[in-house]
């Protein structure tokens, strides 16, 4: 669902009118990322820019668009940046060998790399199409996969849904295990749901049910909330989420009543922001738990 571009930065700096097409085009409502590649991206936009520019109103509309970008529209995976000497589309081409982009947008396309798009042409390549709604099969992969690329990458992960872990059923627990499998070391595992229960049971639910399938260096929160406060359901990251119409539970069991497929929504930033600020983790958790051993 969410796709990690590379884009070569003397195509913004061409003009404000492709600085702010590729800035748009490539945001995660839209399914896609711009990749953070080298670190210093938006400095080396803005010098090709100047070389092109200097002296001219386009160079100032194009910093200011610079200076525009959200914090999470570039998107840090841990790229390296490699030789700042070495020819950027050199460099991209080796990094894609290493680990694929889902494509390479440059000034123009390369004999026999079918995975460099030329900048003019890119809303014509099936490679760049992609959305940021989807209907999936309501299945521990399809729930998780969604945000796969972000849950690689992610420090904090917030999963809001007022009725996560219900019963400790395993409809809840599938998707869990292959999120905290996905997750890197050190990562916080934040579930955020209704107080709508005995604490007594909700020991119960989470406790060494979650344990069974920690690994070591992860660590999971759990918060609670008010019935009244809580509706939509969330999956949260640093760099992004989206909202799941049904919830995160899935339908592997074929459970009555349970719907068998969801809508997906990839968030704005803004939205994105508003939520995690809403389910801010600053008082003590209802419960914290860690790997045995």
């Amino acid at each position: 669902m969410i796709k990690e571009f590379a884009l070569d930065p003397a195509v913004p700096a061409q003009s404000f009118k492709d600085c702010r097409y590729f800035l748009d085009a490539l945001r995660i409502e839209n399914g896609r990322l711009l990749a953070r590649f080298p670190k210093c991206w938006k400095k080396l936009v803005y010098e090709a820019a100047k070389k092109l520019h200097e002296g001219k109103l386009e160079l100032s509309r194009i910093e200011a668009c610079l200076q525009g970008m959200s914090k999470c529209t570039l998107f840090s995976s841990g790229r390296p940046s490699g030789d700042p000497n070495r020819p950027w589309l050199e460099h991209a081409i080796a990094e894609h060998e290493r680990s694929p982009f889902a494509a390479i947008i440059s000034a123009n396309a390369l004999t026999g790399k079918p995975f460099i798009l030329a900048a003019d042409d890119v809303h014509m390549s099936p490679s760049f199409q992609s959305t940021g709604q989807k209907e999936i099969a309501r299945t521990s992969e399809e729930i998780v996969g969604c945000l796969e690329l972000l849950l690689k990458h992610a420090k904090i992960v917030k999963l809001i849904d007022p009725y996560f872990f219900k019963g400790g059923d395993k409809r809840w627990q599938r998707g869990l295990r292959k999120l905290m499998n996905i997750l890197p070391d050190e990562a916080v595992v934040e579930i955020h749901r209704n107080d709508d229960a005995l604490p007594g049971n909700l020991r119960n639910w989470f406790g060494e049910p979650i344990r069974r399938m920690l690994r070591s260096g992860v660590t999971v929160k759990v918060f609670l909330h008010p019935s009244a406060e809580m509706h939509n359901r969330f999956i949260l990251t640093e760099q992004g989420g989206a909202s799941y119409g049904a919830g995160l539970d899935d339908h592997e069991d074929g459970d009555e009543g349970i719907a068998a497929d969801d809508d997906v929504t990839l968030l704005t930033e803004d939205q994105r922001m508003t939520k995690w600020k809403k389910y801010e983790s600053t008082g003590e958790s209802f419960l914290e738990l860690h790997a045995r051993g």
